[in-house]
């Protein structure tokens, strides 16, 4: 997956928008294994599901004063 620059000022920015995607999904969430689990489901048992959110955690840490 790429992102395409629609003028030549944006094209830094598209590379960085390119390289950040793929981290969060390849790096992070390990979405080249997903793929492959979801594909390999898809072509044996007729029915492949994919399912991703976006979950957002609050994380508070205590200090003694």
């Amino acid at each position: 997956m790429s992102f395409n620059r629609r003028n030549q000022r944006k094209d830094a920015f598209c590379e960085q928008a390119t390289d950040y995607v793929h981290h969060c999904f390849v790096t992070d969430n390990k979405g080249d294994e997903q793929l492959y689990i979801a594909f390999q489901d898809a072509l044996l048992e007729k029915t492949g599901i994919f399912k991703a959110w976006w979950q957002e955690e609050e994380k508070v840490e205590e200090t003694a004063a």
